[in-house]
């Protein structure tokens, strides 16, 4: 979806949608620009907070420097504006406006400092209470910490506050998504589009919820939804492609992948893998190849890509391109069990009955209930004549 230009902060499903939101939507990103100016980064080596006067340490996230060249700890900053009640605090040593809590939350989020970022959006709930997007804020940190229920619970004291906040229900169902309550997620989706019915990302969203309940007509339908209000989704395809290939749907799902790498060709890997595998299905080994490459040329370090790429290679016949593949997945990942019995049979293939062996064990050590992998390893010993060996395994 199309992001602001200006604030970064939100999406449009089209020029049209943001055209319409514009009015609504223009005082908070003027305020959101306008908190960008307050900040200023470098290296705070010798410099002390302006509230305090304590040394700020140039290895802690907790401190931030304004415009105006003045430090701060962000507890001390914290507590001036509580003390204030958020309302014309100025920095102690110019008199210059100091940014809300809202924005100091969210400028410590961006830089990773979440427990920061909780206790921004905490004082500023006790401040103002009945302030729903400070409630969304701290729902967000909270789920990115992984604390669904304090998010669940964040989330829904907004939509007491504020029941017509599409943003919300969505958020919410993100959650109850991740935690596998696939109808409380669709709940929560259904009433963010009845909200707002133009939210692609909650019809997308919706779909993921039918999907995890395997209610693949139901997901098909809502990503061609999401994909009708904005046909750039990429995100949308992807997920579209992956219900219709559960459907056996090769062609459709293919289809739908393929937008989505056009769309945005570099993030895509997984789409381009999902059309290799796919490819690979139909016995296009070549076409397969080259998507899982295109793959790997996106996420180098995905062990999964390395190892579809060494099974296609192997059907092909191609066993050196294909052991390369398989130890690639297997650096990456020292635990993966497939990559190691995958490699075992490329070897035994060329006839290596003793570095099978050595790759099935490996194998089994990770999984020892890798029925495969024992029966495998069976066939290395027999081909080393070892009968003895091979009718344990």
């Amino acid at each position: 979806m199309k992001q602001c230009a200006r604030c970064k902060l939100v999406r449009y499903c089209d020029r049209n949608c943001q055209l319409h939101k514009w009015p609504e939507h223009k005082h908070t990103c003027q305020k959101q620009q306008d908190m960008k100016r307050h900040f200023v980064t470098r290296d705070p080596e010798g410099e002390e907070c302006s509230i305090c006067l304590e040394p700020i340490l140039s290895e802690s996230n907790c401190n931030f420097q304004l415009k105006c060249g003045h430090w701060y700890h962000t507890d001390c900053v914290r507590k001036l504006l509580e003390h204030d009640e958020g309302v014309n605090a100025k920095c102690p040593n110019c008199r210059k406006p100091l940014p809300s809590l809202l924005d100091i939350g969210r400028v410590l989020s961006d830089q990773g400092d979440f427990v920061g970022a909780i206790e921004a959006y905490k004082s500023a709930i006790a401040i103002d209470p009945e302030n729903a997007i400070y409630r969304v804020s701290l729902g967000d940190v909270l789920h990115t910490q992984g604390d669904f229920a304090g998010a669940i619970k964040a989330y829904n004291n907004a939509i007491t506050i504020d029941p017509e906040f599409a943003v919300v229900y969505s958020n919410l169902g993100d959650v109850l998504l991740e935690q596998g309550d696939f109808a409380g997620a669709i709940k929560a989706y259904n009433k963010a589009i009845t909200i707002d019915p133009n939210f692609a990302i909650a019809y997308s969203n919706l779909g993921n919820a039918f999907y995890g309940q395997e209610d693949f007509a139901s997901a098909i339908k809502s990503y061609n939804k999401a994909i009708s209000i904005d046909p750039n989704f990429a995100n949308a395809y992807s997920n579209l492609g992956t219900a219709l290939i559960d459907q056996g749907d090769y062609a459709g799902a293919i289809t739908a992948w393929t937008k989505a790498v056009a769309i945005e060709p570099e993030k895509h890997a997984i789409s381009h893998m999902n059309i290799g595998t796919a490819l690979s299905n139909q016995g296009d080994f070549a076409g397969a190849t080259q998507s899982f490459k295109k793959a790997i040329a996106i996420d180098p370090e995905n062990a999964l890509f390395h190892m579809n790429l060494g099974v296609t290679l192997r059907t092909q016949k191609d066993f050196a391109g294909a052991i390369k593949a398989y130890k690639r997945a297997i650096a990456i990942n020292p635990n993966f069990a497939n990559a190691y019995s995958d490699l075992g049979t490329t070897l035994k293939d060329q006839g290596d009955h003793a570095g099978a062996i050595k790759a099935y064990n490996k194998a089994i050590t990770i999984d020892p209930n890798s029925a495969i992998a024992h029966m495998n390893l069976g066939n290395a010993f027999y081909g080393q004549e070892d009968f003895a060996s091979a009718i344990k395994s």
